[in-house]
Order: structure tokens, then C-alpha cells, then sequence
């Protein structure tokens, strides 16, 4: 629990276009980071940002290619295009916004990713998990893919139900009762 850190679902028909425009909003000198659910959505979508908001650098990192990582974490308003590999045991500085497409894999990597940002004194970081009902719904009925389909039932469950998602995901994780 970190006052410096928001947690937002967002429900939009364009994704992209949605990451694009609140990125463009970004202070001068933060940084930003978009975590894909699958490795083959990284290059399309840096590709696509890069077009959208061609004064800034977009790096990508997958597992196979970790030499942006090192360029990015350089960088000053740089943006991170990758799959989750990042959401974990890396920090960096001055990133202000954070996003996953599409869906993730659980609430712990979200909350682990949605952690990359906000890491120092003074920082605060908006992770906004982007999607659309449609790509909830086929991720909730996906055989291969276990825990992506309890995240979007979890998603669906905030939507349907008019609930405070970062709230919701939050209790998720709340220990503050002892147990006997």
C-alpha cells in the first residue's frame, strides 16, 4: 500500500490510443512502461507508440532482448515496451505511468509491475490496466491460459459490479487480520 501509487481499469474500444494519449500528458523528464500479455504484441505495439509520439524513444525488452533495458533505464522520458518479464526484480527511477494491455497474468503481477513505478521519495505512478470487455471475455474462456482467465474474471467481477478496482485489488491482498 503506497499513497504514491494509483491503481485504475480502464475500459476503452482503443487501446492504444488510450496508452498513446495519456503518455503524451506525461510530465517532461518521466517515463513510462507498457507491459504486453504476449511477447509477439511487443513490436507492433512500440511500433505504433513510436508513430504516435515520435519525439520520444521507445525501447522494447522481451526475454531474448534485454540490451533496451539498459538504454531505457539511461533514458530521460523514454518509454518501455515489454512482455511481464519486467514487472519483477528491476527498478527504475522517474517512471510516472505504467501500463498492461490487454490483461495480465494475476493480480500479483500487476501489482508487481504496477511496483516499477513510484520507486523514490517524491514519485507517483498511475498503473492503469487498458482492455475492453470483448478481450476480457475471451480471455475468461481460455482453457490454455489459467491465470489470465481468473484476472479477467476478477476484471469482469469490478466491472459488472461497479467496484473500485484498485480497492478490489488491493483486498486481494490484504493480511491485516490475524489468524488464530
Amino acid at each position: 500500500n503506497r499513497a504514491s501509487l494509483s491503481l485504475v481499469l480502464r475500459i476503452t474500444s482503443d487501446t492504444r490510443s488510450f496508452i498513446s494519449g495519456e503518455i503524451r500528458s506525461q510530465k517532461q523528464g518521466h517515463r513510462a512502461i507498457v507491459f504486453c500479455l504476449f511477447k509477439s504484441n511487443v513490436p507492433q505495439i512500440a511500433a505504433y507508440i513510436q508513430s504516435a509520439i515520435p519525439n520520444r524513444r521507445v525501447f522494447q525488452c522481451t526475454s531474448g532482448k534485454a540490451s533496451d533495458y539498459t538504454l531505457f533505464n539511461a533514458s530521460d522520458s523514454a518509454i518501455m515496451v515489454c512482455t511481464t518479464v519486467l514487472a519483477t526484480g528491476v527498478s527504475f527511477e522517474k517512471v510516472s505511468r505504467v501500463y498492461f494491455l490487454e490483461c495480465s497474468h494475476g493480480p500479483e503481477v500487476f501489482l508487481q509491475g504496477a511496483g516499477r513505478g513510484a520507486r523514490c521519495d517524491g514519485e507517483s505512478c498511475i498503473a492503469t490496466l487498458v482492455t475492453n470487455r470483448q478481450q476480457l471475455e475471451t480471455f475468461q474462456e481460455s482453457p490454455n491460459m489459467a491465470s489470465a482467465a481468473r484476472m479477467a474474471s476478477f476484471l469482469l467481477k469490478c466491472i459488472d459490479g461497479d467496484l473500485n478496482f484498485g480497492d478490489e485489488i488491493c483486498r486481494l491482498f490484504d493480511h491485516s487480520e490475524k489468524e488464530n
